[in-house]
Order: C-alpha cells, then structure tokens, then sequence
C-alpha cells in the first residue's frame, strides 16, 4: 500500500538522497537478524521488537537455520516492514547480500585437511543397536565380507550412497554378516544403526527409539519438538532430517529384516526355507503366505533419508536391485565351519564325534539352527548323540 491510499501525513515523510558515487551508498551492519515464520507489516510492533531485542532487521527465509548447523546470514535490506511494503527492491537486496557474500570468500581459509579416518562429530553416537546380540565369535564368511567391502568402501560411489542387500534364507545369518561388517569397518562410520524392518510398526518404532537415543547425545529441538508430539510420521522426518544434514554423511544404517516387498519374487527363497514339497501343499501353503505378504509389505524407501550420502545395508529373504546391490547368503559351505559353529556355542570339543557331523548335516548347515543347538548344548548335560536322537524323534 502506498501513502496516498494509506492516507500517510506527507509532512512525516524523510526523503533519503541516494549519490550512487558515495562509498558510503551499500552500508554494512553487523548485528541481530530477527528471523519468523511471517511477514512484519506493523511498524509498531517492529519498533517494540528492535529496541527490546536489539535488532538490525527481519526476515523470513533463514527460519530456523541456526538452530540446525553454525551458520553466518547475510541478509540484504529491502524494505521498512511496514504497511508499505513492496517488492521493488528485493533484487537489489539479494545481490547486495551476494556480492558481500563472494567477497567474504576471499577472506576464509581455503585449506582442506586429508582424512584418513571419520573424526568425531556432533553426531557421533557410536553405535546404536538395540536389542540385537552380536555373537562373540564370528566364523566363516569371509567371500560375502570380501563382496561386500568392494560394493560399500568409501572409494566407490565418493559422497555418494552405496547400499547392498544381503538376501538369502531365514536363519542363514544375513544379520550377524550385516554386524560383523559394521564391526570390521567402524573406523569408516560416524554412527552405526541397527533398524528392525520387518513391518511399517517396527521400523517406526525403531526411528522413536533412535530420536531418544540422539537426545542423549545432543539437544536437537526439531527432533525434541517431534518426539514430545507423539507423532510417529514427525518423529520419522525429524531424525531423516538430521541424517540429511551435509554434515552427517559418514553415518551406516542396517534396515534388518525387510521381507516383505515384493510378492512376485517371494515365492523362491521362501519355499526353501518351508521345507516344501508337492504342488498341492505349495498352493495352500503360499495363500496364506501371501495373504501375510499383503499385510506387512511396504516400501521401505520412504524410510531411506533423502540426501545422496551415507551407507545402507538391507537384509531380506528377497533380492531387488532398486534398493541396492544383492548378495546371496547362501548355507555355510564348509562343513568345518559348520562344526567351529557348534563347538563354539556349546564349549565342547567335538573333534572326531561322528554325532556331531550327522547333526550339522541334519541342520542344514544354516548357521542360526547350529548356534541355537550349541546354546541348548551348553545348557544342558547331555552328549551329540542324545541331542541328534532326540531331535531326530521331534
């Protein structure tokens, strides 16, 4: 609105003579930016805000920048945030803020350090893995941990996002190949974090619980705002947002269990792991399986923070290379890796125990079935050849 229609007194006007030759004519100012979410047109109320708060001036863009990183704003002034208001000068003011910001440039140290190794952060949490058991002894695997450093080092894909999929049968020990890599590479990752996928209720679940875990850490007020709202979806785009930041990018993240996503390729690993066979029991067996496909499938990548960097590591009884590149787990080849598996969990020496070879063949040399087999062994005081007799009866 211009004076005439806001029925301005011209007596009150001060004219401001411009000389474009005056080396005074761009003034800077060095001081407090007020910065809302709206636009001030009460020229009271900017008086009242700027002698309370010692203000220079307000604007609306920079919301909240500071809150989130260390930041300088270069704000150029364009307007009396008054009821006059207008535009005409937005473009000067936007390359007076430009060309103060290049100069600025020329000032600041240009000097990049080499990093050998990630530096601690402010986001640095360590690890973040709850509820999951790293086993202490990790044996064989030696061809996927090769596989998967060569898709997942830094020298592949620079500052941008690598991925893999570690795919493959339920109990064949895609998770504890996930952890033993986030072990044997720690010093490449700022944080390492473990994601329980197996539905949209537990992965959101799992976002809840690592907000809270970096308000341990940190004091972040966009993720305290979301998380004391309650509100799972703002929660999710809170902590997507602090993996976003430019300067978190050296974080790892496992999205465990991620099984249901794609019901055309379903059927393959998993009448494998069904113990299947006959065409009528796979008919009836893979309804009700797909009926439980439907009700847990989603797509994950909604839960993938949008910037390009960082690293993810899926595991899931289906491949699919939209995600990232696939690695098939397959059973443990070696049957001496298969024995080392249950030596180690049952703290037995069974060296020439013809038992224990039949057991780890009957087990089918899936890895979770022999380390829950010597847990049980551990426990319980009785020899291989009572345990296989037993087993082969249940």
């Amino acid at each position: 609105m211009n004076c005439e229609k806001g029925g301005c007194n011209p007596e009150q006007r001060i004219e401001q003579p411009v000389e474009e030759d005056d080396k005074y004519f761009i003034v800077v100012h060095q001081g407090t930016i007020a910065s809302g979410e709206l636009v001030i047109k009460d020229a009271k109320k900017r008086d009242f805000l700027a002698q309370k708060y010692n203000l220079l001036c307000f604007k609306t863009e920079a919301a909240g920048a500071l809150a989130d990183f260390p930041c300088l704003v270069i704000q150029g002034i364009s307007d009396y945030c008054d009821s006059h208001k207008n535009n005409n000068w937005h473009g000067f003011a936007a390359a007076a803020a430009a060309a103060y910001a290049r100069r600025l440039f020329f000032h600041m140290p240009t000097e990049i350090e080499e990093e050998t190794s990630i530096k601690p952060t402010a986001f640095d949490l360590q690890s973040y893995l709850p509820g999951i058991r790293q086993i202490s002894k990790f044996i064989a695997r030696k061809e996927e941990l090769t596989e998967m450093q060569e898709a997942l080092q830094p020298t592949v894909r620079p500052h941008r996002r690598r991925a893999v999929v570690l795919h493959g049968l339920g109990g064949i020990g895609k998770t504890q190949l996930a952890l033993e890599y986030a072990q044997q590479h720690h010093e490449h990752y700022s944080t390492k974090i473990w994601l329980e996928a197996r539905n949209e209720t537990t992965i959101n679940q799992s976002f809840t619980r690592l907000a809270e875990q970096i308000l341990q850490k940190e004091q972040v007020t966009y993720i305290q705002t979301a998380v004391d709202s309650q509100d799972q979806s703002i929660i999710l785009n809170a902590v997507k947002r602090w993996l976003d930041k430019p300067a978190n990018k050296s974080w790892l993240i496992i999205y465990d269990n991620y099984d249901y996503h794609d019901l055309d390729n379903a059927h393959t690993e998993d009448e494998e792991f069904l113990g299947i066979s006959g065409q009528i029991t796979v008919s009836m067996n893979l309804r009700g399986q797909e009926k439980e496909v439907r009700s847990q499938s989603y797509d994950i990548r909604k839960y993938f923070p949008k910037a390009d960097h960082g690293t993810i590591i899926i595991t899931s009884r289906v491949s699919s290379r939209k995600l990232g590149r696939p690695i098939k787990i397959s059973k443990l080849k070696s049957l001496d890796d298969c024995l080392e598996i249950l030596a180690s969990n049952s703290g037995r020496n069974i060296i020439d125990d013809p038992a224990a070879v039949d057991l780890a063949k009957r087990l089918n040399r899936l890895p979770l079935a022999l380390a829950s087999a010597g847990a049980y062994l551990r426990q319980v005081p009785i020899n291989y050849t009572k345990y296989l007799q037993d087993y082969k009866k249940s």
